[in-house]
């Protein structure tokens, strides 16, 4: 089984659908390349509740 996507994925996934992600409220994804094993967070975590 194949993978992969194409090779501009990562780029469309960061610059065009994380900003809309972010405008329904999701602060951050991971974008997994898994022939290469990486898995990268992206965005914002937020903070704990220190309460």
């Amino acid at each position: 089984m194949d993978l992969r996507g194409p090779p501009s994925s990562e780029s469309k996934d960061r610059n065009i659908k994380m900003p809309i992600y972010a405008e329904f409220g999701v602060s951050y994804a991971w974008l997994v390349d898994p022939l290469n094993r990486v898995s990268i967070k992206v965005g914002k975590t937020p903070k704990p509740n220190t309460k």
